[in-house]
């Protein structure tokens, strides 16, 4: 019996050796952390500040900024009024471009990464009047990627492609879009359309329309989408900038819709009656534009958010609630 255990004994001792000097050659062969390829590599970074940038998108000049007595201007309109922390976070991006990876150190053809005619192509002066092209090629397929390369060194890089995204192919897309204050806890809305005027009054937890001729309760699912339209209102995009109206349906407007509501005073902690008078003019794809009553500056508003305070009856408020009364 003792005789027999003696095998087993050996074979187990061998795989206690085996196992042990797994383990010592995986500690020696191992790759310690701080051999790991980084996570980016700086593909630009620049020593100057930049006092002009400007770029084009699909090869069509998209404009030239300056920067005069730290205020950044449009070149070709200095009255044109440009977001100013837009201009400042554009140029400060290209002090240092990060990029994915390397794709090519010496690379035998632009042409094969789109930046032969990129698609975006930036130009900055720095104060020592030294210039810096950045040039944003094709994406590249199996990564969230644009092909970048710079005049500084030859190499192409891969840089994330919502870096190009930020320059954009219109110089409206600078200008900064007002704030609407909230107001979705408004005391009165009055609705001017083309067809009738109603005036939609909150009552308690109710809201109350009325054209002039009744007074009605409106529903609780038309009080809901008002409550939340009223809340979510904001500019997209600025179109014009020169009170221009005409060719927006603003000089008509088909909708004029008067906010009353409630503004607390910093200094006094006391509420304040404030209106609000948004002008709505003609339908611009799912958009529709929009201006703050007589202000110079021409939005797109989205026409989901506009649409339920966009109100013509006030039948329409209240057929949910007149629905509901037949059914009992």
């Amino acid at each position: 019996m003792k005789k027999s255990l003696k095998p087993i004994l050996i074979l187990l001792v061998l795989l206690a050796a085996v196992i042990a000097g797994y383990f010592v050659i995986s500690r020696i062969f191992a790759q310690p952390e701080e051999s790991e390829e980084p996570a980016s590599v700086t593909a630009v970074k620049l020593d100057g500040d930049i006092k002009t940038l400007s770029w084009s998108v699909d090869g069509k000049d998209v404009c030239t900024l300056n920067k005069t007595n730290r205020k950044w201007i449009l070149a070709s309109d200095s009255s044109f009024p440009l977001g100013q922390k837009t201009a400042e976070d554009l140029a400060g991006k290209l002090k240092v471009v990060d990029a994915m990876r390397v794709v090519a150190e010496e690379p035998e053809n632009l042409e094969e990464y789109g930046l032969e005619s990129p698609a975006l192509k930036i130009t900055a002066v720095l104060d020592d009047n030294s210039k810096v092209v950045y040039s944003f090629g094709d994406k590249d397929m199996y990564s969230s990627g644009n092909y970048f390369v710079s005049s500084l060194e030859k190499s192409v890089y891969l840089v994330d492609y919502r870096f190009a995204e930020e320059y954009p192919d219109d110089v409206y897309g600078l200008i900064d879009a007002e704030e609407l204050p909230g107001l979705a806890q408004f005391d009165t809305l009055e609705i001017t359309g083309k067809k009738a005027k109603i005036t939609i009054t909150k009552s308690g937890e109710e809201y109350k329309a009325a054209d002039g001729s009744a007074e009605k309760t409106v529903s609780d699912k038309k009080a809901e989408e008002i409550h939340v339209a009223a809340g979510s209102l904001k500019f997209d995009k600025c179109v014009n900038y020169k009170g221009e109206y005409e060719g927006y349906g603003l000089d008509k407007p088909s909708y004029i819709l008067k906010f009353t509501y409630l503004l607390e005073d910093g200094d006094s902690d006391e509420q304040i009656e404030n209106t609000l008078v948004l002008k709505i003019g003609s339908q611009n794809g799912d958009d529709y534009f929009a201006c703050v009553d007589d202000g110079e500056m021409v939005y797109t508003i989205n026409g989901t958010v506009i649409e339920p305070l966009l109100i013509d009856d006030i039948e329409s408020l209240t057929r949910e609630a007149q629905t509901n009364e037949n059914d009992n």
